[in-house]
């Protein structure tokens, strides 16, 4: 049975407002992956009316420097960061060594892998690669004053997409780095990301070493709910079996020497979610207590559901305003949410090259409308039953709202000049009071935006 809660008159407008314990940036920091334009380009989306703030874009080094020193001064990739900065749009590239066959260890047209002249010792001129410091040198004077924050790889503990030993991205990451601030002081550096996958694994390990096997085991069946992994496991004993493979001994191990290392050498910790909203804030305070990193981004945020679930699409969309809401709620530099769909990973984007998906698109257009704009103040207002969060900025006040279980539902009082919006920028009509449950609502005063 539904459980019906209802509270009091809510003073929204007599509420006082702090500033919240994490810094507030001002600029725009929810934005996506640089493939929504393609969208764009054939009039399916306005980009203008969109709102986002950054966008996420590769730059290969074979794109760059596809033979030993000819550099092409022009390429694709550099109209593509052009065409964003034009629209006032910040750009926020994942530099790969990928493509430059020529400089590599391997051939690697997919896959990242260190150079061959990766040195054993830190040269003060170069860092460890005299080739890469070139390259990365080149984008960095291109581009001086553009790029606020740089992403070096792409989820380096994945063999997927770093061949190399995890040490030796430490050396290209430390490289570019000073090939970076040596002509842009300012610029911000972040590391490749771990993946979803990874830190699911690690907090996993960390409990099964206290001791903690039950809530260890917990923990796995909420995080990996929709994961993509090939077995499920009914009891702690198959988890902590799969968990002492020699696979995951390795990806661990990855993991944890990259981990130990960040906090010395990147200004911005990065990484990747795609799990329930509901493990999001756990996640974020394990990876802030194990890295003591202060600034923190994740240039891949998205939403997976398996194939089976009911209403799918709507809980999709619906978990991509509490990651957004609770990202920026919590000081994220930079917010990018994943915009393809992946049906072997069970990940729902925002579209695919041909159309939008509706539930999500109007999320996020929604969000990037009302929640990607410079912050004065933000509040948790947030209990045990309800989420609540309230971002002020210059002539906005907005709150989102959503119950802690699906089947709960509370009844909240409110002045009758707060406008009410759900998930979908759908305006809803009520009376003396709003119903709130486990999907978002967004409450909105002073000068509200039409939706």
């Amino acid at each position: 049975m539904l459980k019906k809660l209802c509270i009091g008159i809510y003073l929204f407008f007599n509420l006082q407002y702090c500033v919240s314990s994490q810094e507030v940036f001002s600029h725009k920091n929810i934005g996506t992956f640089y493939g929504i334009f393609h969208l764009h380009h054939k009039k399916i989306i306005d980009l203008s009316s969109l709102n986002i703030g950054c966008v996420r874009l590769n730059i290969d080094w074979g794109q760059i420097e596809p033979q030993r020193g000819k550099f092409i001064s022009n390429p694709p990739v550099f109209k593509r960061i052009d065409e964003c900065l034009g629209m006032g749009i910040e750009v926020i590239p994942v530099i790969r060594t990928r493509g430059a066959d020529w400089a590599l260890e391997e051939s690697s047209k997919n896959v990242s892998r260190a150079p061959l002249d990766l040195e054993e010792n830190f040269n003060s001129q170069y860092g460890y690669s005299k080739s890469y410091y070139k390259f990365i040198e080149k984008i960095a004077r291109r581009y001086k004053g553009k790029f606020k924050i740089v992403v070096i790889e792409n989820e380096a503990t994945s063999k997927k997409f770093w061949a190399s030993s995890i040490e030796d991205y430490i050396k290209i990451l430390i490289t570019a780095k000073k090939a970076f601030k040596d002509v842009d002081p300012h610029v911000k550096i972040a590391d490749s990301g771990i993946a979803s996958f990874g830190w699911g694994i690690l907090i996993i390990d960390e409990l099964l070493k206290q001791g903690r096997e039950q809530e260890a085991f917990q923990f796995y069946k909420i995080y990996f709910k929709h994961a993509y992994m090939k077995r499920k496991f009914f009891e702690p004993a198959q988890l902590k079996r799969y968990m002492n493979s020699s696979r995951i001994r390795e990806h661990l191990k990855r993991i944890r020497y990259l981990v130990s290392k960040l906090k010395d050498i990147v200004d911005v910790l990065n990484f990747h979610y795609y799990e329930a909203p509901d493990k999001f804030l756990y996640l974020l305070n394990f990876i802030k207590n194990k890295t003591g990193c202060f600034y923190v981004m994740s240039n891949e945020l998205g939403a997976r559901y398996t194939f089976d679930t009911p209403q799918r699409l709507m809980k999709a969309a619906s978990d991509l305003v509490k990651k957004l809401v609770l990202a920026k709620a919590n000081g994220l530099v930079a917010i990018i949410w994943f915009p393809f769909n992946n049906a072997e990973h069970n990940i729902i984007g925002l579209g695919d090259k041909e159309k939008v998906i509706t539930f999500t698109f109007r999320a996020f257009k929604l969000c990037t409308r009302l929640l990607n704009r410079p912050l004065k103040s933000y509040r948790n207002l947030s209990s045990s039953n309800i989420q609540r969060h309230l971002f002020l900025s210059d002539n906005l006040k907005v709150e989102v709202i959503w119950t802690n279980k699906p089947d709960l539902k509370i009844k909240i009082k409110l002045p009758s000049d707060v406008e009410v919006y759900n998930f979908q920028g759908e305006k809803q009509q009520y009376t003396d009071c709003i119903t709130v449950d486990n999907f978002p609502l967004f409450l909105v005063s002073q000068s509200a935006m039409p939706l």
